[in-house]
């Protein structure tokens, strides 16, 4: 590709001097930086527009002309621009990114030299001149489909040195629809593809559904990739065009920014399966060196049902009530067009999950999302997606053992589903495993570096005595979602003694209406010694109506340390009847299957402020064999001094204390220090 007019002519961005006929630029006295001949384009494009903002497709098309290639390529140019100029594209001052459409030069671009008065047609770019080997391709015809054809363009360089297990970015693909309103589609696509690749134990994929507001928002995906250190980046478009769909998928060594493979196709819409399979069957014999890839166990005879399946998964990955519903809907049309559509089944089963554990909406669509999880699953035995449906309502209904033997298949079928490994990790660390706990949640940190539930993660941190690191892995998490993980940070500060801190997060937390910020708050504030505080959200907490159906525990954990605080005051009747009523929801829900430690605990609490320390030890036991392992917990809990000195209690503390010992040992928390 050749500069129209003299190649000599000169020009200035700011304080940097450009000479495109040498592919060089500098700045002041400081020495040239070589530029590739792609980079220069886009730079002599940008600089012709002096200000104005250059469209990502009239660059594509421009300095690409003919060529099958995605943004990855102008991404590729862009970063090489801001590397060479010191550019950053967060507080950038050279290059600006304007999202949704293109970029702009920031400085000023003067002429120098010969032909000052023709620079501003020197700087256009002519489709038709240079075609320089700075991308080597070959263009093979791989399969013919109907009347399209699919053709797979590859770089003639040896393949990237990748370590053993790399990591993959599935960006969601670029909708290049007309009317721009096919952005489910090329989303869908691209995680569809994911979800093949995830079955490869050797792949950790981060993709939409782990990433999804971070990709949404990513100007640069491959500035994003090397943020996190990703080794792999796919990216793409979809261009639908009445009954046809066209393609372009590219994958590029996120480290260098250097393509290595991209593949076209221009087929019917009813091929849309047969391209997924294709670009997820290339990338795996690519950089696996082997077929993997399962056969799709849920066929689909109505492009029309997997049109709604597509558009219900962008709704439900914004994890809101009313987004969830419009999902819920749009899974139910997909099924009414084709009833025996496993991924929609599985998805609809994960709505209702979450409308009944999420947003508490009712017992009925816990059961609801059992019952469709198990259909999906008698169509496609290995649906990650409906064993994770069923873990999460599984959960709702307090059978925490059974939610955590199909989160636990989930996590296996798709390692790279974030949420069922973070599940995976909460269920560990409720049943006081916390080596497997902390592996988990570390797991789902790697799939999503920027994941905000770090705080449950943290407290196990602090528990095994590694103070700093916990306080630095909860503040990322505040930082990332203070709406809600500031009501566990507050916990955790309850625990570490830090009460003023701790009071002060509460306050926001209660504000913001957290669920559960009135439990874990007025527990903090008892804790910390305001009476007062400690006993309003206390009883705001116990006398709110409905009960969330998962939680009796906390309720009646609120009773409990209520009673103490009038135990305090010298309300012997007011406490007898709280205590009579924490009794009775905590048993009712013990001898309904609830196996949960907490129970158990709050058991102890009740026969310690009673008076019977006997029970209260015994009950201390049963929590232990049910997962409880906080010995903070057992140092801190005003409710417990009423056994606090027996020797009993001590030799229960120290059988809690060893566990700790023993993770911290299996876990090498030293490493997780850095040290």
């Amino acid at each position: 590709m050749t500069v129209s007019g003299k190649d000599n002519h000169k020009f200035t961005v700011g304080d940097w001097c450009v000479d495109p006929e040498r592919l060089k630029i500098r700045r002041r006295n400081q020495p040239e930086i070589q530029l590739t001949p792609r980079a220069m384009d886009v730079l002599l494009m940008l600089a012709d527009a002096e200000g104005h903002v250059v469209h990502k497709n009239d660059l594509l098309d421009q300095v690409w002309p003919r060529a099958e290639v995605t943004q990855g390529v102008l991404s590729q140019a862009i970063l090489e621009l801001r590397n060479a100029v010191n550019d950053q594209s967060n507080s950038p001052y050279f290059i600006e990114t304007v999202r949704g459409r293109g970029f702009r030069l920031i400085p000023p671009v003067r002429k120098t030299g010969d032909g000052a008065n023709d620079h501003s047609s020197s700087t256009k770019v002519d489709a038709g001149g240079r075609r320089v080997a700075h991308w080597l391709f070959g263009a093979l015809l791989i399969g013919v489909m109907g009347m399209g054809a699919a053709f797979l363009y590859f770089k003639l360089t040896s393949a990237p040195s990748l370590p053993s297990e790399p990591t993959l970015l599935v960006v969601p693909f670029e909708d290049l629809s007309e009317q721009s309103d096919h952005d489910y589609l090329a989303r869908g696509m691209a995680e569809e593809i994911a979800v093949q690749l995830s079955a490869a134990p050797e792949l950790r994929l981060i993709s939409n559904r782990t990433f999804s507001p971070y990709l949404a928002q990513a100007d640069d995906p491959i500035a994003l990739a090397q943020e996190f250190g990703v080794d792999l980046i796919l990216t793409g478009s979809v261009q639908p065009q009445n009954d046809r769909i066209r393609l372009v998928a590219e994958l590029a060594d996120a480290r260098s920014a250097e393509q290595i493979w991209v593949s076209s196709f221009s087929r019917s819409r009813a091929d849309v399966f047969a391209i997924q399979d294709e670009v997820a069957k290339s990338i795996a014999d690519l950089l696996l060196e082997r077929d993997f890839i399962p056969r799709r166990n849920s066929p689909i005879g109505s492009l029309r049902a997997y049109d709604y399946y597509l558009q219900g998964r962008q709704y439900l990955s914004k994890v809101d009530p009313e987004s969830t519903a419009r999902a819920e809907r749009l899974f139910r049309q997909s099924l009414e067009l084709d009833a025996k559509f496993a991924p929609a089944l599985a998805s609809l089963a994960t709505a209702h999950a979450m409308q009944g554990f999420l947003y508490q909406q009712g017992r009925e669509k816990l059961e609801l999302a059992l019952d469709e999880a198990d259909q999906a699953v008698s169509i496609d035995s290995e649906s990650a997606e409906a064993h994770y449906a069923s873990a999460l309502a599984l959960l709702g209904l307090a059978r925490f053992k059974e939610s955590r033997s199909k989160v636990e298949q989930a996590a296996s079928l798709s390692p790279s589903h974030v949420d069922a490994v973070f599940l995976a990790g909460a269920l560990s660390d409720m049943r006081g495993e916390w080596v497997a706990a902390v592996e988990y949640y570390q797991r789902a940190l790697e799939l999503n570096p920027r994941l905000p539930r770090t705080v449950a993660l943290a407290r196990i941190i602090f528990l095994l005595g590694d103070k700093p690191r916990a306080i630095a892995i909860a503040r990322r998490g505040v930082d990332l979602q203070p709406d809600v993980t500031i009501l566990y940070f507050a916990h955790l500060n309850t625990l570490m003694e830090q009460h003023d801190d701790a009071l002060a997060y509460c306050q926001q937390a209660v504000r913001n209406r957290v669920p559960r910020a009135r439990n874990l708050c007025g527990f903090s504030a008892f804790v910390a010694g305001e009476s007062e505080l400690a006993s309003q959200w206390l009883s705001e907490d116990w006398v709110q109506s409905p009960r969330p159906q998962w939680g009796p525990f906390t309720f009646a954990a609120s009773a409990t340390h209520l009673a103490a605080l009038k135990i305090d005051e010298g309300d012997v009747a007011g406490a007898s009847e709280l205590l009579r009523q924490s009794r009775e929801v905590t048993l009712n829900a013990i001898e309904s299957g609830n196996d949960h430690w907490a129970l158990r605990y709050n058991m102890a609490l009740l026969s310690s402020l009673a008076g019977e320390p006997e029970d209260s030890i015994q009950w201390l036991a049963d929590s232990f064999e049910n997962g409880f392992r906080d010995h903070r917990l057992l140092a801190i809990d005003p409710a417990l001094s009423g056994v606090r000195q027996r020797p009993e209690f001590k030799e229960f503390q120290r059988k809690v204390g060893f566990y700790s010992v023993y993770a911290a040992e299996r876990l090498e928390v030293g490493g997780l220090n850095g040290h």
